[in-house]
């Protein structure tokens, strides 16, 4: 067994739960599934199984987070620093993280290192990109007064591929929630643990 396997199975938890309304819950028929090493065919871990019930309810928590929190109200300042606390966080635990993708999905130590530096980009940038990310005045004739103002268009559904698990959870959720929209994520049946692991990130970084 590598080092890296080792490593791993030992900062693993035996099942990872749905991440729903802030809160790590089991599915509403208490159903598993499992995830395997590709490489080896051994089980990494148990993961909770979602229903239409579950769907259904992160929807409506995802709904509800927008219609009436605060994330959409915060100055983009301050989602700013959030995102890049994500990305901090993110860092802190690279090794960890990439040893989770590599096992998860077969990739080598490289493209996992290489994918998983591109997911921490993507909420730098991200945190950047909204500070400038305004309406504008547009100059008319008269008495007429002209702006565009830019608004966060609500929840959004995310369905993450098998192949680029992490990568492609930032590349959806950094934008999306960098605005101030709500998100529901569906990672991969095949691959969903550090999409997972990305969703309880966001939760200790500061996003309510």
């Amino acid at each position: 067994m590598s080092t890296v396997h080792e490593k791993t199975l030992e900062m693993k938890r035996s099942v990872y739960h749905l991440l729903i309304n802030g809160e790590q819950v089991e599915g509403a028929t208490g159903e598993t599934f499992k995830t395997y090493n590709p490489a080896t065919g051994e089980v990494i871990a148990e993961v909770a199984k979602a229903s239409k019930e579950d769907a259904d309810r992160a929807v409506q928590a995802a709904r509800d987070a927008f219609d009436h929190g605060k994330w959409k109200m915060w100055p983009v300042g301050r989602r700013a620093q959030i995102l890049n606390k994500i990305a901090s966080i993110m860092r802190s635990r690279f090794n960890e993280i990439v040893e989770l993708e590599i096992l998860d999905t077969g990739k080598s130590l490289a493209a996992a290192q290489g994918q998983v530096t591109q997911a921490i980009e993507d909420f730098e940038f991200y945190a950047g990109a909204i500070v400038g990310h305004r309406g504008v005045v547009n100059n008319m004739p008269g008495q007429f007064h002209n702006y565009t103002e830019k608004e966060a268009v609500g929840v959004c559904a995310q369905i993450i591929p098998w192949n680029y698990p992490l990568m492609m959870a930032a590349w959806k959720v950094a934008p999306a929630i960098a605005v101030g929209c709500s998100v529901v994520v569906k990672p991969a049946t095949l691959t969903p643990l550090t999409a997972i692991i990305l969703g309880e990130i966001c939760l200790e970084a500061g996003v309510p």
